[in-house]
């Protein structure tokens, strides 16, 4: 229906790609646009408006619930990508050498028993499904500074070096096997620290994430 933006060549090729869906994501919005289009499936002129009515209520109720429901968190050789399993959502990228592996952890709670205030837990950093309780958090690029490297409106080099306003932020993303997605990351994250430090030239003249 729409299609993916293209990403920013520097993310490198994807390593590990981790999707905490849940059936939910599709089946309840189906269901509550199904009690609608049945009806109207039965009248004049027929089954064609039951299937449009099905359109019409379904597809932008399961684009509403994508945030939580049809998650999708991409480990790239230098970047983090989180976005929707459906084009023409949101897509933020997070630079690896803005990630400390130190400070990547595993957490059981979800946006809603969280500590945090209600303000926080609605952040676009949240990417969180509310029926999944293992979490891996992170510190990294702030959500607007991500997205606009996601649609390509920022320089590599600026979003991977320069402490943009407001500064680090916690990502918090849901997953099925916490333990094994904080592997991969900090894995990913070390290996790219390797060839581009985040302080200095790496090994190919580039600096800290430049391509």
């Amino acid at each position: 229906m729409f299609p993916r933006r293209a990403l920013p060549a520097e993310l490198g090729r994807a390593i590990h790609v981790d999707r905490p869906r849940h059936p939910a994501g599709w089946l309840g919005p189906l269901v509550f646009a199904a009690v609608f289009a049945i009806p109207a499936g039965f009248g004049p002129p027929g089954p064609l408006i039951g299937l449009l009515v099905l359109l019409l209520i379904g597809v932008p109720m399961v684009y509403g619930v994508s945030e939580w429901f049809l998650l999708q968190h991409r480990i790239h050789e230098h970047g983090l990508v989180l976005r929707t399993e459906l084009p023409g959502t949101y897509a933020y990228v997070v630079p690896l050498s803005t990630i400390d592996p130190a400070r990547v952890e595993v957490g059981t709670r979800t946006r809603f028993a969280s500590d945090a205030p209600m303000a926080e837990r609605a952040s676009r950093s949240y990417r969180q499904n509310p029926l999944l309780r293992g979490t891996v958090i992170v510190e990294g690029l702030d959500p607007h500074p991500a997205r606009q490297l996601a649609k390509r409106r920022i320089p590599w080099r600026v979003a991977a070096h320069e402490n943009i306003p407001p500064g680090p932020k916690r990502w918090e993303l849901s997953t099925r096997d916490p333990e094994a997605l904080r592997r991969r990351l900090v894995a990913a994250i070390h290996a790219s620290h390797a060839v581009r430090p985040p302080d200095g030239p790496g090994p190919d003249g580039t600096r800290g994430g430049e391509g």
